[in-house]
């Protein structure tokens, strides 16, 4: 009991309710049926992201509404990560992740264009990723799967600075291009 309250604190010193927004994706309700009376189980998936590379997801199951939701949200502050992101660049290379028949495609852009799936598109700015262009086929949307792409994806994002160290190439913040090309004084080259 004393080292939930001492988490507590520590959670409430790091996390700042103003900075963070929370995105609820699913909530639901089970009933189970017996001879004497219905019991009823309520579930929440809550993602939440302060728009500059701290991002997390947590579900909670209780016996109401407001006990499933304060258990999701003490979830997602406990499994909050940190993205290695550049501003300018957010996104500098293809990313191509599949997830129990999900697939997810995102490409670099100059620009944001969130056609298609709105609540990816809202995933995706509170990650921080501005400049992307996305792509989500599946036959049977979940909003589980959802989160478990978006992670996958996130978690393979690289910087400018790393992409560079591994080619050995110097990749400028004007550029927008995948990292395989670069740019010379007569043109551009494939690498």
């Amino acid at each position: 009991m004393m080292t939930e309250k001492i988490l507590e604190e520590r959670l409430e010193a790091l996390y700042n309710k103003e900075s963070f927004l929370t995105l609820i994706l699913d909530r639901g309700v089970t009933t189970n049926v017996t001879t004497l009376n219905r019991v009823n189980h309520f579930r929440y998936l809550v993602f939440m992201g302060n728009c500059n590379g701290v991002i997390g997801y947590g579900t909670g199951q209780g016996g109401n509404f407001e006990i499933a939701l304060t258990k999701a949200l003490r979830n997602c502050k406990k499994n909050l990560i940190a993205l290695s992101l550049d501003h300018f660049n957010t996104l500098t290379a293809t990313v191509d992740v599949f997830s129990n028949g999900m697939r997810f495609y995102l490409e670099p852009r100059e620009d944001m264009n969130a056609w298609g799936n709105p609540v990816m598109a809202t995933m995706l700015m509170l990650c921080g990723i501005t400049n992307c262009r996305f792509k989500l086929t599946s036959r049977n949307p979940d909003p589980y799967n959802y989160v478990y792409c978006l992670f996958k994806a996130v978690t393979k994002l690289a910087t400018p600075k790393d992409v560079a160290e591994g080619t050995g190439f110097k990749i400028h913040h004007q550029s927008l291009m995948p990292y395989r090309y670069y740019s010379t004084p007569r043109g551009t080259v494939r690498g």
